[in-house]
């Protein structure tokens, strides 16, 4: 009886990290891992930004215009990659991936706190500045943080 409640227990355990692991997946890894050492960013949230934004889909497209894996605007890829001399295009996922993370890098710097910095990249920076703070805005951060949570439980960076 004691080895059919644990054998349970023990596939109750592998059934719940197939789930996590199904939902949380590990794309672009090399990538993030290059990236988030580069910027000095916490690779578990640069995957937690690219799942909220396009859910790994190297081809989104906002309704809004924002492009690729880390949904950044055309006009703010730009900007950013001239501010910070860094080269690339947006629907190459390498490239997409730096310049996210590069932009939420400066964001990061730019506030001195990561909410603040989640809830500029969402809304911009203009929006949040002007006191946008929506309810959507809310939501995002909401998402970013649990998932943020999820990659590093589930893998410990």
């Amino acid at each position: 009886m004691r080895l059919l409640a644990i054998s349970m227990v023990l596939m109750m355990l592998s059934l719940s990290l197939r789930f996590f692991v199904a939902n949380f997946p590990l794309k672009y890894r090399e990538e993030v891992l290059t990236i988030s050492r580069e910027l000095k960013i916490d690779p578990a949230l640069l995957i937690a930004l690219i799942k909220v934004e396009s859910s790994f889909n190297p081809y989104a497209v906002s309704p809004a215009g924002a492009v690729g894996l880390t949904q950044v605007m055309p006009h703010t890829a730009k900007w950013i990659s001239e501010k910070l001399g860094i080269s690339g295009k947006l629907g190459k996922p390498s490239d997409n991936i730096k310049i996210g993370a590069s932009y939420l890098k400066y964001l990061m710097d730019k506030y001195g706190d990561l909410e603040k910095a989640l809830k500029a990249y969402n809304i911009g920076p203009k929006a949040y500045e002007n006191g946008m703070n929506s309810e959507a805005a809310e939501r995002y951060l909401r998402k970013i943080e649990i998932t943020y949570r999820a990659y590093q439980i589930l893998y410990r960076w």
